[in-house]
């Protein structure tokens, strides 16, 4: 530290000034095994670190690919409410139709019946009408004959 103070580099600080050769040589190759160890954890942290990455965009992949599931299972439900909902309005404007062609034969078939009856009866008041003519003629015949023979009997 009080070398340091001086304005000594790091490295004129751990080898010193008055170190023999031997004991500089031995420093040097701790260094350079201290350097070692270090670019090897450098070298592992770096080689973790792109693991991770990896791991995290694998992960991100397999999120992207459940979502595009979920996506294209929530499409396909979607359009199968969509097409049982077309038919279900396809069955009610069927059912509509078949009513509506229901009321009208019910009409129709109400018309035919009042026109019927309407006919009946007037064919019963034509018929008593006529009945009624044939009577009162032969009412009429009836009387002229009666008084013909009448008239010839007297």
């Amino acid at each position: 530290a009080a070398r340091a103070a001086e304005g000594k580099s790091p490295a004129e600080v751990v080898l010193g000034d008055d170190d023999d050769n031997d004991t500089l040589r031995a420093k040097v190759l701790a260094l350079k095994d201290q350097l070692r160890l270090s670019q090897a954890a450098l070298g592992k942290l770096r080689r973790a670190s792109e693991m991770e990455r990896r791991e995290d965009a694998q992960r991100y992949e397999d999120d992207v690919e459940a979502l595009l599931d979920a996506a294209e299972e929530q499409h396909a439900l979607k359009l199968a409410i969509a097409v049982q909902t077309a038919r279900e309005v396809e069955a009610q404007e069927q059912k509509q139709r078949r009513e509506a062609e229901a009321a009208a034969k019910a009409g129709e078939l109400k018309a035919l019946k009042e026109h019927a009856q309407m006919s009946v009866e007037e064919a019963v008041a034509r018929a008593r009408h006529e009945g009624k003519v044939a009577l009162e003629d032969a009412l009429s015949r009836a009387e002229a004959m009666s008084r013909d023979r009448l008239h010839a009997a007297a």
